[in-house]
């Protein structure tokens, strides 16, 4: 797959775009999903661990993979109403606990007249949230398992940053613990185990 393709296809999870290099004006732009050459080899440090993404992508691209590819809206405001009484915005999906009788019913008819279109294949999102349940019930998220049901998700863990990306059949969220400008580590985490992605899987079943 090209480097691009993997660029466009993380974008349409909702991890971050290219952005212009704030260092080098006039530079190519910065990819965070761009692989690398290193040898013979091409490096994909940025899928694999989490690198330059942000809780916030994150947790929208393991919500896609949890819905059938389908990217989740992730408002943050509910509705706006002035002092008029006048919606100015909506934002209410149709199962929210917090919608009254009419948001409820705008948010189906919304739903209905605009469904939501897969950004990626639901085989595909199927597949990967199959791999994901399994990294949970023996590989470096079994902690997570600690909430009784079944979960899916994902460690990453760098010496700057540790991350638990996962979801249920009903909830999905992302937990990540570090210093927000990679210039610090946070204590030994790769190079002696003290500090791990497992323990960041247990924080998030709590």
């Amino acid at each position: 797959v090209a480097a691009g393709d993997w660029q466009r296809w993380g974008e349409s999870l909702g991890l971050m775009p290219c952005v212009d290099n704030p260092n080098k004006a006039g530079e190519p732009p910065v990819c965070p999903l761009k692989a690398f050459a290193d040898g013979d080899t091409v490096n994909y440090v940025a899928e694999v661990k989490g690198a330059s993404q942000r809780p916030r992508g994150m947790l929208s691209a393991f919500a896609t993979f949890a819905r059938e590819g389908r990217r989740p809206r992730l408002d943050l405001v509910r509705k706006v109403v002035d002092r008029d009484g006048r919606v100015l915005e909506r934002n209410y999906a149709p199962v929210d606990p917090w919608a009254d009788v009419e948001d409820a019913f705008i948010a189906l008819y919304d739903r209905a007249a605009a469904p939501e279109r897969p950004v990626i294949s639901p085989t595909t999102a199927y597949l990967i949230a199959r791999n994901l349940a399994e990294a949970v019930k023996k590989g470096t998220g079994e902690k997570a398992s600690a909430i009784g049901r079944e979960a899916a998700g994902k460690t990453g863990t760098q010496d700057y940053d540790v991350w638990f990306s996962g979801f249920t059949a009903d909830r999905a969220a992302t937990l990540w613990i570090g210093p927000d400008d990679n210039e610090r580590t946070i204590g030994p985490s790769t190079s002696s185990n003290l500090f791990y992605g497992s323990d960041v899987a247990a924080a998030w079943a709590d």
